[in-house]
């Protein structure tokens, strides 16, 4: 249900121009150099990373900011959704996805106030008017806020897809990593997942 919210994760970090460059390439982990005539140079934005120079206009900086908010419109609304009763759940399987979608949602801002420091606090869906920038510390104080009062609910998930993991990776002498690794490929996790909501409800 929730995995729409999950995507904008990989967007975010992976895809070309993506957080992990951006990153990587201004903190001297990664260099990409240029090769006059081959390739690589693509503008000169990597040599503006590394020298900390890169402007609004470079795309990394834009991508950032489009799809890490991506990530949290898609948790603004599934949660809307939840709420006006679109997506049928009810109980305690109801506070578990609001409380999922919430952390999810709080992680993103992580990304937002790491790259980018003052940042709206977006969290209405429908609320189409344009957004008040925040300083950092009203955004790290909502973060602390979103996962601090919704952990509790989202723990018993984690706890119990870890201790799956671990067991498997036991079982068949894997190393946690590799455990994990196959998991997920797999769609393992997905299953330990449903399992757990199956089991829960």
């Amino acid at each position: 249900l929730v995995n729409a919210a999950y995507i904008p994760w990989r967007e975010t970090l992976l895809q070309w121009n993506g957080v992990v460059r951006a990153q990587e390439l201004c903190a001297d982990q990664d260099v990409l150099p240029a090769r006059d005539g081959i390739g690589w140079v693509d503008g000169y934005i990597y040599k503006r990373w590394h020298q900390h120079t890169w402007t609004t206009e470079d795309d990394g900086v834009l991508q950032g900011w489009e799809r890490t908010y991506n990530g949290v419109n898609t948790c603004n609304r599934i949660l809307s959704q939840i709420e006006e009763g679109v997506i049928s759940v009810d109980g305690e399987t109801k506070e578990k996805l609001i409380a999922e979608l919430k952390v999810l949602r709080a992680s993103y801002y992580y990304i937002l106030i790491d790259l980018y420091g003052n940042v709206p606090i977006v969290t209405d869906f429908k609320d189409t008017s344009l957004p008040q920038q925040s300083t950092r510390k009203e955004v790290f104080d909502f973060i602390v806020k979103e996962i601090t009062e919704n952990m509790d609910l989202t723990h018993n998930i984690i706890e119990y897809v870890n201790c799956c993991v671990g067991a498997f990776a036991n079982r068949f002498k894997l190393s946690l990593t590799q455990s994990y690794a196959y998991l997920r490929r797999f769609k393992g996790i997905d299953f330990l997942i449903d399992c757990y909501a199956a089991e829960h409800t």
